[in-house]
């Protein structure tokens, strides 16, 4: 009940990422329950429809404003699907949400929660969704960024002289959360090229990983004990975030 409505999304968002799998093996619309917010909440599998029920309706329980919205995805394979996600409303602003997308399939094993499509505008959206045109009126526009996740954390990076500091401050976010993945945003192609280059470098002094350095800094300032035995690197070139999986 204390909750902001920032919170509150957050929290279904986190919770349907955690405890629902996309289901690869579901039947054809109508006849699995995959397609429904029971198949999601309650089941742990769902496709995009089963996600985007289940936020909508965990929204409507907690008094948000949420609409399906229904269209086609390009994967970063190439490959076009048909597609839902959801936007909701945010202290009167509307925003973008895929859940069913910011829960990945890794290729390496680990699950975890990504915030990619959590709180993004229209045009950051349509670089790979494109909506379905509605005969009965149009959709509220999203353009505003005050809750997108990165913006609203601190973890985005508008110069790359920052990228120490909210490295760290995103490492930090994520230990003082017991989470073992980190993410940041660049605030273009030119920032996202250096801080990943600096991401995968080592300090000049040390020859500390960069990584490890970060992990280790934030670790020490939240009076925490932290294991690394190395990480992941996950990219999002269209919308210039990246995101450290430590093992």
């Amino acid at each position: 009940s204390g909750m902001s409505d920032y919170e509150k999304v957050k929290y279904f968002h986190d919770y349907i990422v955690k405890n629902c799998e996309y289901d690869t093996q579901s039947t054809e619309e109508g006849h699995s329950s995959s397609y429904t917010a029971y198949g999601c909440l309650v089941e742990g599998k769902a496709v995009c429809e089963g996600y985007a029920l289940a936020m909508d309706y965990l929204c409507e329980k907690a008094g948000l404003y949420s609409l399906l919205i229904s269209g086609e995805s390009t994967n970063s394979s190439g490959q076009t699907l048909s597609h839902i996600w959801n936007k909701i409303q945010l202290d009167g602003k509307w925003y973008d949400f895929d859940v069913t997308w910011d829960d990945p399939v890794s290729s390496f094993g680990s699950d975890y929660v990504r915030y990619d499509y959590f709180g993004v505008t229209d045009e950051e959206l349509s670089l790979s969704h494109k909506v379905q045109k509605n005969s009965f009126g149009y959709y509220p526009d999203a353009v505003e960024t005050d809750a997108n996740y990165f913006r609203k954390n601190g973890i985005l990076i508008e110069d790359a002289g920052q990228t120490e500091d909210i490295m760290i401050h995103a490492f930090e976010l994520a230990l003082s959360q017991n989470e073992r993945t980190v993410s940041v945003r660049c605030a273009d192609d030119e920032i996202y090229s250096e801080v990943t280059r600096q991401l995968l470098s080592s300090d000049e002094v040390t020859g500390m990983h960069m990584v490890y350095k970060y992990l280790k800094a934030a670790g020490a300032s939240l009076g925490k004990e932290v294991s690394y035995n190395g990480y992941y690197l996950v990219k999002n070139e269209k919308l210039d975030i990246l995101a450290i999986v430590i093992k």
